[in-house]
């Protein structure tokens, strides 16, 4: 911003640079925990700044084969209400599937979370299917929008007809990722799949029936 202001016109970045830089920052101000992701929803928009595109347009450009797969896979993993790809939804499926878009096995991976009786692909989905469970106690685990880079997930309970929600929260020691929740306290898993096994067999939870 200081070279933009100073006094000589040859001391003052190029309009193009200038514009570059906006570009960046508006990304990075949304996509803030990844360069890689700022960089590849960068490279996707063509170098500008775009707030959402064209689920196909997004497919095509991760993928040479199986778009209308992945859109088809997309539309049961990801919240009801999106229609669209923007950049907060984005980031929100970087923070759920940490590097998905350069996994060689990432469809797998996907499917393996998405497939899995414990899992609802919003809070919609998962209430529904708590509503279900007449007896008992039944969890699901859904992702999370508000603030998805430290807290991807949410377990949803039932408990003798009480819902209660608790938080999944993403921590790093050194280069590993974790994941810890209050329902197993002092306990951290590498995976989402291990933790939703653990909540199951050691806290006594059953997974709450699919639609």
């Amino acid at each position: 911003m200081s070279r933009c202001c100073a006094f000589e016109s040859e001391n003052r970045p190029e309009l193009c640079d200038v514009l570059a830089s906006l570009v960046d920052i508006a990304i990075r101000s949304v996509i803030f925990g990844s360069r890689h992701a700022a960089s590849l929803w960068k490279e996707i928009c063509h170098n500008t700044y775009r707030s959402h595109i064209q689920l196909h347009d997004f497919a095509a450009h991760l993928f040479d084969s199986g778009r209308e797969e992945f859109i088809d896979f997309l539309r049961s993993a990801a919240p009801s209400e999106w229609k669209m790809m923007d950049i907060n939804h984005f980031w929100c499926l970087c923070c759920w599937f940490p590097n998905f878009y350069n996994r060689e096995n990432s469809a797998d991976m996907m499917t393996a979370i998405v497939d899995s009786h414990w899992y609802a692909r919003d809070e919609k989905d998962a209430k529904a299917r708590l509503n279900k469970v007449t007896k008992g106690k039944a969890f699901v685990i859904c992702p999370s929008e508000v603030n998805p880079f430290t807290f991807p997930y949410n377990v949803i309970t039932i408990d003798d007809g009480v819902k209660k929600e608790t938080i999944i929260k993403r921590s790093r020691i050194g280069p590993k990722v974790l994941l810890t929740c209050a329902l197993l306290p002092g306990r951290e898993f590498d995976t989402l799949p291990r933790l939703a096994v653990a909540i199951a067999k050691e806290v006594g939870y059953l997974m709450a029936p699919k639609l």
